[in-house]
């Protein structure tokens, strides 16, 4: 399996960190204006199931340190 690149571990971060908005945690990740690209992007990577993995981890720290 090929390894995230640091721009998708930021994107789950960022989608974990502010509330599960894709559009807004893909614009931030890949540094994207245009919201039909950023909305098309975190759609493809949420259906990756090393994103949604790595996105269960993340809420767990979350979780564990109480935000």
């Amino acid at each position: 399996m090929a390894k995230l690149k640091e721009e998708m571990i930021q994107f789950c971060e960022e989608y974990v960190a502010n509330g599960f908005k894709q559009t807004d945690a893909y614009k931030k990740a890949y540094k994207v204006d245009d919201v039909n690209t950023a909305s098309c992007g975190a759609y493809r990577l949420l259906q990756d199931s090393r994103i949604l993995d790595l996105i269960k981890e993340i809420e767990g720290h979350y979780r564990i340190v109480g935000h």
